[in-house]
């Protein structure tokens, strides 16, 4: 395929509406030329037409270049209609949330992708702490929420949801819970939620797209407090790292419950040198980004189980 031929093929496939105003040719003509590198990269065995290359690029989506991505995103944003329900994500002076009884919480969250075309991020809202009837991620309200439906109204390109499936629970494992940087509660269909972080959309789909057990930093102002005497779920790699299990997901084992979290090792499929241990702490131990530059070390187990790593800086009041 020629280049060329790429350009166009991009040009006219990639968005769903047709560009007829100049403003939204010359858009996708900068989309093309900032993906035609990704396209012939991951898709230039495949001949135009037919949407073809638009089918290629959504299912590689995870591979395509910063520059390419976010001009997709931004695109996708700034086609929808004006929303019909406006979020003001961000810090609220002051605002904290503090659960003090977190060990087996039920918790989701929502990331809707908004902004203006120039700024767009994914702003994370998280049902922690929330209150009431619809607090604390209802079952069957959240799994009835139709994200697409929800996108439109909010403007966003796409709204991410976790735990995915809907059906599907995720619960923290520490005893408490800070989160230092929080902003507003919002009620999405029934569910409420609050701000609590943002990212790039790029940056979303990257970390969603690792694979179990391959590192990545995240930054958080958050809290973790396991206290003295309570079993933690640990996975021991190479070079004296340890990672505490923050949450655990029935994503991928509906039957999965807290109780079996100490057997969980006989089913995971660990890295050579690597190993898992259940162990009841003899002191309390805190896992606090914020003492190293906010900087968090996350891995997830195949299960979609997820770690907080000690060992690597300050991050831990030690090494359990």
């Amino acid at each position: 395929m020629t280049r060329i031929a790429l350009l166009l093929a991009l040009a006219l496939t990639v968005l769903a509406r047709p560009a007829i105003a100049q403003g939204r040719l010359i858009e996708n003509i900068r989309i093309a030329h900032a993906c035609a590198g990704d396209v012939l990269r991951l898709c230039g065995g495949i001949n135009p037409g037919g949407g073809r290359i638009t089918a290629c690029v959504k299912e590689k989506l995870g591979q395509l270049s910063s520059p390419c991505f976010e001009l997709l995103i931004g695109a996708l944003v700034g086609r929808k209609q004006p929303p019909a329900m406006r979020l003001n994500p961000g810090v609220v002076a002051d605002k904290q949330v503090h659960l003090d009884n977190a060990r087996g919480y039920a918790y989701c969250e929502f990331a809707p992708v908004v902004g203006p075309p120039s700024n767009i991020l994914a702003q994370f809202y998280n049902t922690t702490g929330t209150m009431g009837t619809n607090g604390q991620c209802p079952v069957d309200a959240f799994a009835a929420i139709n994200g697409k439906t929800l996108a439109n109204k909010l403007g966003a390109a796409v709204v991410y949801m976790n735990p995915t499936p809907q059906t599907a629970r995720r619960h923290w494992v520490m005893d408490q819970f800070w989160a230092f940087r929080a902003g507003e509660t919002v009620d999405f269909e029934g569910v409420k939620a609050t701000w609590m972080a943002s990212m790039t959309p790029h940056a979303m789909l990257a970390a969603l797209s690792r694979g179990a057990y391959t590192p990545a930093d995240i930054h958080r102002t958050s809290k973790y407090l396991y206290a003295n005497g309570s079993t933690v779920f640990l996975i021991r790699a190479p070079e004296e790292k340890t990672y505490v299990m923050q949450s655990y997901a029935t994503e991928v084992d509906p039957s999965l419950t807290f109780d079996q979290l100490a057997q969980l090792g006989s089913k995971l499929k660990l890295p050579a040198g690597w190993k898992f241990e259940a162990k009841a702490l003899n002191r309390e131990l805190t896992i606090e980004p914020g003492k190293s530059g906010g900087v968090a070390h996350i891995i997830r187990d195949e299960f979609h189980n997820v770690y907080e790593g000690c060992g690597f800086d300050a991050t831990c009041s030690y090494v359990p």
